[in-house]
């Protein structure tokens, strides 16, 4: 009889749907792309998908969303679940010589609604590929040795076993361990056709001694992955594209209520084992749940719970290369890579769609209407469906692009390193074009007559334009270099590090400087602008008055090359700080 695992540090649990028996063994779904192995040494190469692979499978109304990650270093485990960690505890395997698989998959029904989720580990070894974590709302599991599930030497015919411990934690009890035995069979595929392409199919029966027998049937093909399969009544099958996920219009933070935000410090990247690690590129992305989504140093996107401090990785997803922008917008997160892609997952971490980059991207997604914008670094600027990720429109400019471009009403402006600045309509048509020269910094105000403001890279000069037809209203000299630009509603706010400075949005003309103590970072809206000091977050309003200020806890030590970047929306202001996190809310 096996024995139980040390008590969890600490797991968050939702109530078991009847759903979670679709993925009782999900992680074969996708366990094998390619032709049978003949040798007797597990070459995961021929078998297992690449990193950031998706698939989407579909029975009836049910969708089921697939995503391989493949991990080198055990630091990617770190991205969760807890399980993940409590493996590493019982595991028979030398852990920091063992490469790894992690599978999400998420279960939704019409609308996209999330219904299940379910995380898996694999292991990699020379006698196969082994599932040692099944890890669901409804109770998680271990199993020591793993799971034998891909043998050394596949083939049509063949037979083989696996034994082990299983130790599963159920909502509401403590770990309980029990032995389990697997049963698998492969024969060709039923199909004539997908038979002499080399299709096979795996049949497998597990039992965990005092639970019923799990039976299941994947059919996969060399060179074309998993055709279909059966498991727990149902018969899913490769469906191209999800339902389409309603798009949430933007939850803009209310900068006027910014004096009641009450700001709590949130443990992370402190280099303990049980803190999930992140690595920012992006300001973070703020779900409607309360959750906040970073990029980490494993290349995910992770989504944070902070109801519990260290705070709980709710979600981990896989967008493949590194991550080098991330934003969630309307309730979907966009996250950007080193392999020239966009990747977006809705607010459960299922991805949804993936399109294709002529470059990399610098500058974190926009939304623009129903639509998500993306410039990439060769000067295309490219309008998605957010929802499904279809191109709209597509426009290529003469330079670069480094900085995010903004919304203003139904129009969206975007500068390039010629200098030049573009306006585009919802449709995609340019509308005017400018050339105040090189920008440090763009923006727009937000009150009643919106004004576009450039703060220009090389004459130490800001520049107000039209919104109407790009003509310069106004040019004012400014001897520091912006680090900031914040529109309000009738200032525009310009952050140096030692002196914050207002100009007013119609004229250009000095309102009022603040140089209380060297900041930062910096937010804003309205009327209020947030100041991030070195031990003080100081909120102005827009005459530059100091409404309040809130002490960073002194275990932030901030200093002048700190890593900073904020984010509003909802009732919560988020702010990560020199590898820790602020968070402030309304309620």
């Amino acid at each position: 009889m096996a024995t139980s695992p040390a008590e969890p540090r600490r797991r968050s649990v939702a109530p078991g749907v009847s759903a979670a028996l679709v993925l009782a063994t999900l992680l074969t779904v996708t366990s094998v792309v390619g032709r049978p192995a003949s040798a007797t040494v597990f070459d995961d190469s021929d078998w297992l998908p690449t990193d950031g692979t998706r698939y989407h499978f579909a029975d009836g109304s049910l969708n089921l969303a697939v995503e391989w990650a493949r991990i080198a270093q055990p630091v990617g485990l770190l991205s969760g679940p807890d399980a993940f960690r409590h493996w590493v505890d019982l595991a028979e395997v030398d852990v920091m010589n063992t490469a790894y698989a992690r599978v999400a998959a998420v279960l939704t029904e019409a609308g996209g609604q999330s219904v299940d989720r379910r995380d898996d580990l694999w292991t990699i070894t020379p006698s196969g590929a082994r599932t040692a974590v099944e890890a669901t709302p409804g109770g998680d599991l271990i199993m020591v040795p793993g799971r034998l599930d891909l043998p050394a030497g596949l083939a049509v015919g063949q037979s083989w076993t696996s034994d082990g411990d299983a130790f599963y934690l159920l909502p509401g009890e403590e770990w309980s361990g029990s032995p389990y035995h697997a049963a698998y069979a492969s024969r060709p595929a039923a199909d004539p056709s997908a038979a002499a392409r080399g299709c096979l199919t795996i049949g497998m029966d597990f039992t965990i001694v005092g639970r019923p027998t799990v039976h299941s049937a994947h059919t996969w093909c060399p060179g074309e992955g998993v055709v279909g399969f059966t498991e727990a009544g149902h018969n899913w099958t490769h469906t191209p594209a999800p339902p389409a996920i309603a798009v949430a219009s933007p939850a803009p933070f209310d900068w006027d209520t910014a004096e009641a935000l009450d700001f709590q410090p949130a443990t992370a990247d402190d280099h303990r084992p049980d803190v999930t690690p992140i690595f920012p590129v992006s300001p973070p992305g703020l779900l409607a749940d309360g959750r906040v989504v970073f990029s980490n140093l494993s290349s995910d996107v992770v989504a944070l719970d902070l109801g519990e401090d260290p705070p709980l990785a709710a979600w981990r997803a896989r967008p493949g290369g590194d991550v080098t922008s991330l934003a969630t917008l309307g309730g979907i997160t966009v996250a950007t890579s080193t392999k020239r892609q966009a990747v977006a997952y809705g607010p459960n971490g299922q991805w949804l769609w993936r399109a294709r980059l002529d470059d990399v991207v610098q500058v974190p997604p926009i939304q623009f209407q129903d639509m998500v914008l993306i410039a990439t670094l060769d000067g295309g600027l490219i309008g998605l469906d957010l929802g499904t990720g279809a191109e709209r429109w597509r426009a290529t400019l003469a330079g670069e692009i480094r900085l995010a471009p903004v919304v203003v009403g139904d129009r969206v402006v975007v500068s390039d390193q010629r200098g030049v600045l573009s306006c585009f309509d919802a449709g995609g048509n340019k509308l005017w074009r400018a050339n105040p020269g090189i920008a440090n910094q763009i923006g727009v105000t937000t009150g009643a007559e919106p004004v576009v403001v450039v703060a220009s890279a090389v004459e130490m000069a800001v520049l107000g334009l039209s919104v109407d037809d790009g003509r310069a209203l106004w040019l004012e000299r400014y001897t520091d270099v912006a680090i900031s630009l914040i529109g309000l509603d009738d200032v525009v706010v310009l952050r140096a590090r030692d002196r914050t400075t207002a100009l007013d949005s119609a004229t250009g003309a000095t309102r009022w400087v603040w140089s209380g103590e060297r900041t930062v970072g910096a937010a804003g809206g309205g009327h209020r602008v947030l100041l991030i000091g070195k031990k003080d977050l100081v909120l102005l309003d827009d005459t530059g008055s100091e409404l309040t200020r809130w002490s960073i806890p002194r275990a932030i030590e901030v200093n002048d090359g700190a890593l900073v970047f904020a984010a509003a929306k909802y009732d919560r202001v988020v702010a990560y700080v020199q590898d820790a996190l602020i968070v402030g809310t309304t309620r």
